[in-house]
């Protein structure tokens, strides 16, 4: 949430930038953001979603994501010819991402956080919440399976 919170304020702070200097900070805060946001939704991606569904999920997260590159060239379009502050409403566009703010109160932490902090009854609850849901949609889930090869870190290309 954090460099959200960092896209979206850096995106208005260059839509109120008053001179070069403070646009050019402006603009490399945004950057900063916006490619930390890319490396942090992917990893939420990863935690939350199951193994056979996780490289379609980051792919549609990645078309989403490039769905704003049309919409703000449209918006870029309408609004910086017919004014000469045009091209701040672009970048105000930006500060759309202070949204997520306000969703992700409702987003649950991810129980692996929560578990490598030492907080396993908060880890716990999160999963019990997490499997409740989806047992409510569709119907009693198995039991989980042990894991029998070991989590030790290998090469992408290594077998399975």
């Amino acid at each position: 949430m954090l460099f959200v919170t960092l896209g979206a304020a850096a995106s208005l702070f260059t839509a109120l930038a008053q001179d070069v200097p403070m646009l050019f900070a402006a603009r490399l805060l945004t950057g900063f953001g916006l490619a930390a946001g890319i490396v942090t939704t992917m990893t939420c991606v990863a935690e939350f979603f199951p193994p056979a569904r996780r490289g379609k999920s980051q792919a549609m997260v990645m078309v989403i994501g490039l769905f704003a590159i049309p919409i703000t060239n449209w918006i870029a379009s309408v609004t910086v010819p017919n004014s000469p502050d045009g091209w701040r409403y672009v970048f105000a566009w930006g500060a759309a991402g202070f949204a997520f703010l306000i969703a992700a109160r409702w987003m649950p932490e991810s129980p692996r956080w929560l578990a490598r902090q030492g907080r396993f009854a908060e880890a716990e609850a999160t999963l019990r919440g997490m499997e409740d849901a989806v047992a409510r949609q569709v119907g009693t889930l198995p039991e989980p399976r042990m894991v029998t090869r070991p989590n030790v870190a290998r090469a992408p290309w290594a077998n399975r």
